[in-house]
């Protein structure tokens, strides 16, 4: 290792753990030659070193399946490279299901490993003791086995990345701790350390446990949270081979490998136990947390269960170590806002190894060239509000994080704990009224409403739920009637100044100078995908009001923020709470919303898709003619203290309408039917415009120049290679979820997106981005396809409108 602290470097990296090690590496492979890595103690200290260190390739999205196979890729190549080897053995995983619905799971797992190329097969109970044949298998109904994923050494590993790294240029400080930072003008400019001060470009912060302390320092908000995390090691077993696979066990919330010729048995326990900091000395490195054998049991039964030849065999030792996990059970990853050129990636939720060398990878080349070269905004930093790094808050919710590792994807599942955090004015009306609640971002959002009289508990099933008739039931008010949607959650972001305007149409593709209408704008990134999709409302002569997803707030005031120019007057504003919402739906919407308000709603007064200020029971609201679930509609912008009387009064008014208090399941339905799109699910900073079918909001024909516009026109000028369409499926009772892969003729030509139920159309519908031959997406327009739903494959129809639209 270095000796002496030098005076400055272009990046400094902090942790020397995979993260780090993974991050430095290729930090100094794409040029940076003058990375210095600092670490508190000694490389793979605090929670690397006692890693399980299974590389399962497939995870829940595009992205983290991305970088888990890049992992793969590089674990494998690194002794070839550096003359170090990382202990990589292909030896497979292997995931078995003791019931009809893990079956469904596992099965919609490898459906999903199958469109990335990943090979993970079904296996039958004969074919799992076949590979598993020291195991009690009498319980298991099927399993997938995915032969290329494997397991690595930690320790050898990040040896094997600090070799290539140094090989490089990089230099690697030990036994050094962080005592503070520099900053100028809104940037990092230097870190300070027990061995010194030392200047620098960026720095990215890869600390693991710590990196939430130190990024306090800064008043920088990682919502992370250490919980014990178990694994036990016995003595030899007989029969076991190191070539068997990764058994996942997971309805019994456990895992097992070979490990010395004994097992390795480690668990996600569903009463996962929060480690605060204060427990861990300020020399914690190769240390363990105590040993809980009494917390320990119901999993070493389980084992007992599933490996009898355990009965006989000694422990050798049973591991309690720190692991950080987050509200989402997602990493931390990239820029913060708070600060220019400071860097994170933390919070791994015991993925650290498997996903290490892609985003060591994606971190650099973000740092590099200084935006993400990828889609990451699944484990983007600024998805966080900062309310989540509340440390009473973070520790019910990674605790639960963990518990729900091993947990079975239904749809609908909700999260327990950390509840109640964001309330709209109407919560305590919708609740009285029936409301099943889900979280988002903190916020309590109705999900579906219990009819009257009957109270409707929430199912988690892969059948049809009984809550579908609920959804049906306030759908087809919208469409028939009018249905009142919550739509408070909404982020919404004031944006102010002489020079606002301006500012908007360069960071907008599309035309905003339009005063009276509700503007719906994409933001490009300089590679011309969709950074976000927002809706403008003018205010003022210098007054505007963006809204935006729910989860997106942070996001989008920090990319609009780095757009502000020196000389530009311009502020934002996060003034989410400073509205409640109410969307109206459905034919009646307008002598709805006449019977509250003496202003003139007829469209000769209030064209579609415009918006003014009006009186609504006693107060004035901003009103949008506009519904995000298609058809007739308004939303109301009410100041929050006067929003309870507004909804109150539409309830009472709404009763000789059919109106129907309604949720985000039917609105979600509602879109879908429509053919509307969500960022982060059917559009995003992977997506062009054009592919995505909203190139209509590309105004070309503006004066001025504005981000991605280049990348725009190159996109424009060439075929498209593929489009997102509608995808309807034939059979009633398919249950869509989104990431299922779309055949025709035997090939892959797709995947879908987002998915839902047309109720008005009585089939199920989901969105998908259909790859194109000749770059004329109206030749598949009808074409009927193949969709494959858990390993099985129905037909479905392909359309470029929604299946309530006219062709």
């Amino acid at each position: 290792m270095s000796k002496s602290l030098p005076k400055e470097a272009s990046v400094v990296v902090i942790g020397g753990g995979i993260i780090g090690c993974s991050t430095a590496y290729h930090l100094a492979k794409y040029g940076k030659r003058d990375v210095v890595l600092i670490e508190r103690s000694k490389l793979t200290s605090g929670t690397t070193w006692h890693s399980a260190a299974m590389v399962r390739q497939l995870r829940s999205t595009v992205a983290l399946t991305t970088l888990a196979r890049y992992s793969v890729e590089l674990y494998s190549s690194l002794g070839a490279e550096t003359g170090l080897e990382s202990g990589w053995k292909q030896c497979g995983s292997l995931s078995i299901a003791t019931s009809q619905d893990r079956l469904e799971h596992i099965r919609r797992q490898a459906t999903l490993a199958n469109y990335f190329g990943i090979d993970a097969m079904e296996v039958s109970p004969d074919k799992v003791r076949e590979l598993w044949p020291i195991a009690q298998l009498d319980d298991v109904v099927g399993g997938v086995w995915s032969p290329l994923d494997g397991r690595v050494n930690p320790t050898d590993t990040c040896a094997a990345l600090i070799r290539g790294a140094t090989a490089h240029g990089a230099q690697v400080f030990e036994d050094t701790r962080v005592t503070g930072f520099k900053t100028v003008n809104g940037r990092i400019a230097g870190v300070k350390t027990t061995a010194g001060d030392i200047d620098c470009e960026a720095v990215a912060l890869c600390a693991g446990l710590w990196s939430r302390d130190l990024g306090s320092m800064l008043g920088i908000d990682l919502p992370l949270h250490a919980c014990e995390h178990y694994a036990m090691i016995t003595q030899a077993v007989p029969g076991m081979s190191p070539k068997m696979p990764i058994l996942g066990d997971h309805d019994n919330n456990i895992y097992i490998r070979e490990e010395v010729g004994g097992l390795l048995i480690g668990c996600f326990e569903p009463n996962a136990v929060p480690v605060g900091m204060e427990r861990l000395p300020p020399d914690f490195s190769f240390d363990l947390l105590n040993e809980d054998w009494d917390h320990f049991e119901p999993v070493m039964q389980s084992a007992l269960r599933r490996i009898p030849a355990l009965e006989s065999v000694g422990i050798r030792k049973l591991i309690n170590g720190p692991e950080s996990f987050t509200p989402d059970d997602r990493f931390m990853l990239g820029e913060v806002p708070q600060l220019k050129n400071f860097f994170v990636c933390c919070g791994m939720n015991s993925v650290g190894m498997a996903s290490g060398g892609g985003v060591g990878r994606a971190l650099a080349e973000w740092i590099v060239a200084g935006q993400p070269t990828m889609d990451l905004a699944t484990v983007d930093v600024r998805r966080f509000s900062p309310f989540w790094n509340n440390l009473a808050t973070l520790r019910d919710r990674a605790a639960e994080s963990l518990s729900l590792h091993y947990a079975i994807g239904y749809p609908g599942r909700e999260r327990q704990t950390s509840r109640n955090l964001r309330l709209s004015p109407f919560y305590d009306r919708q609740k009285a009224h029936g409301a099943h609640f889900e979280e988002r971002n903190g916020w309590e959002r109705p999900s579906w409403f219990s009819p009257p009289g009957r109270t409707v508990a929430p199912e988690l099933t892969f059948a049809r739920p009984q809550w579908f008739d609920c959804i049906r039931r306030e759908h087809l008010a919208a469409r028939e009637s009018v249905a009142l949607f919550d739509r408070t959650s909404l982020g919404k972001i004031l944006i102010q100044g002489r020079d606002a305007e301006s500012f908007l149409q360069r960071i907008c593709a599309t035309d905003i100078a339009r005063d009276d209408r509700a503007i719906y704008a994409l933001m490009l990134n300089d590679r011309g995908g969709i950074e976000s999709d927002i809706v403008l409302l003018r205010l003022g002569q210098d007054s505007w009001l963006a809204t935006t997803g729910t989860g997106q707030v942070v996001r989008d005031m920090d990319w609009m923020r780095r757009h502000i120019g020196e000389n530009e007057c311009v502020t934002l504003a996060d003034v989410t709470s400073g509205y409640a919402v109410i969307g109206l739906i459905g034919p009646n919407s307008a002598e709805l919303l006449s019977k509250i308000s003496p202003d003139d709603l007829s469209e000769a007064a209030f064209a579609p898709f415009t918006q003014k200020r009006i009186d609504v029971a006693g107060s004035q609201a901003r009103a949008i003619r506009m519904s995000y679930g298609g058809g007739p509609g308004f939303e109301l912008y009410i100041p929050t203290e006067f929003a309870l009387p507004v909804y109150d009064r539409l309830i009472e008014a709404g009763a000789e309408l059919g109106l129907v208090e309604s949720g985000t399941q039917a609105l979600n339905c509602l879109r879908l039917e429509q053919g509307f799109c969500v960022w982060g699910h059917d559009i995003g900073p992977d997506d062009d415009p054009f592919s995505a079918g909203l190139g209509f909001l590309v105004s070309f024909n503006k004066p001025d120049d504005f981000v991605g516009r280049a990348a725009a026109e190159k996109t424009k000028a060439k075929p498209l290679e593929k489009r997102r369409m509608i995808v309807v499926a034939e059979n009633p009772e398919l249950l869509m979820l989104g990431n299922e892969p779309i055949f025709l003729d035997g090939k892959i030509i797709g995947r879908t997106t987002s998915a839902g139920y047309a109720h008005h159309a009585g089939l199920p519908v989901a969105q998908a981005y259909i790859s194109l031959d000749d770059g004329k997406p109206q030749k598949m327009d009808g074409v009927t396809a193949e969709i494959e739903v858990a390993t099985q494959r129905y037909p479905v129809k392909l359309q470029l409108k929604g299946p309530l639209l006219p062709a």
